[in-house]
């Protein structure tokens, strides 16, 4: 009888250890599992902002583009502006200097007459 006893030890430590494993095996597929499912939950949430951003940067970047085109308009009048004030000074310029070399001719003039 000792025989049997000693025989059937062995195979319930096996049991009990293969079980213990199993159930370690289960628990760790059951922990990847969960694992798997909070990392799909968090890459669905990570896309989503990607996609608001994106979205968000699309609008930012026409509102410069309009705000570029508007403020090209002005650029382009303030340009305009400045070559007209320039085309006025160099107007003016030419007045001055005509009307002085005038005024010391006209004074040429006078001494030469009065000088006889």
């Amino acid at each position: 009888m000792e025989s049997t006893t000693a025989n059937s030890t062995p195979s319930r430590g096996r049991r009990n250890t293969k079980e213990k494993s199993m159930n370690r095996i289960d628990s760790t597929k059951a922990q990847l599992d969960t694992h798997e499912a909070i990392c799909a939950e968090r890459y669905g949430h990570i896309t989503e902002r990607f996609v608001n951003m994106e979205t968000r940067f699309d609008r930012i970047e026409a509102d410069i583009r309009e705000i570029k085109e508007s403020t090209q308009g002005h650029f382009d009048e303030i340009k305009r502006l400045i070559g007209v004030q320039q085309n006025e000074k160099f107007k003016t310029i030419i007045v001055t200097a005509g009307s002085i070399v005038v005024g010391l001719l006209s004074l040429l003039g006078y001494i030469v007459v009065h000088i006889k």
